[in-house]
Order: C-alpha cells, then sequence, then structure tokens
C-alpha cells in the first residue's frame, strides 16, 4: 500500500481572485465541501461565503501544488461533475 493510499486526501477547489489575479486553491477535508465552493464561485463569481475552507493558498496556475501538509490533493475543478475551468471571483 503506498503512503498516498493511507494518507487522507485534501480536496480542493480552484479560483481567480480578480482582483490580484492571483490563483488559490480553497482546501476542503470533504469532497462535497469543495464541490458546493466550487459551484458557489461558478454561479456568484464571488468568493465562497458559505464554505470555509480548512486551508487557502496561493498556487501557480500553471503548476498546482499535488500535496500540500503531506496530503495529497485532489482538485475538484472538471471532476466530480462540476464546471470546468477556473472562475473568477470578486
Amino acid at each position: 500500500m503506498t503512503k498516498d493510499a493511507r494518507t487522507p486526501v485534501i480536496y480542493a477547489a480552484q479560483v481567480r481572485d480578480m482582483h490580484t489575479a492571483i490563483h488559490n486553491l480553497l482546501l476542503y477535508d470533504r469532497k462535497p465541501a469543495a464541490v458546493g465552493a466550487l459551484r458557489e464561485a461558478h454561479k456568484t463569481e464571488v468568493w465562497p461565503q458559505r464554505h470555509i475552507a480548512v486551508n487557502q493558498i496561493e498556487i501557480n496556475f500553471r503548476r498546482p501544488p499535488t500535496h500540500h501538509n503531506g496530503r495529497p490533493v485532489r482538485i475538484v475543478n472538471g471532476h466530480f461533475n462540476t464546471p470546468r475551468g477556473v472562475p473568477d471571483c470578486y
């Protein structure tokens, strides 16, 4: 068994802050929270307010991280029946 198979996954919604043009990952312990945050961001184009992220990190959008604090990261954008692309949030 690999380390990743035993380590809890972090689910992440990738959004872009239109005030700074910086890409961010909103990190969650549970997939439904990340999926809900991404859907809200796509729909409202504002920072997801109802979904409190476990953590938020700025990223290089060309090479988003695959791990955070030793845990594997799974980005939900375009997966798990979510919209494709990165929503712009104001």
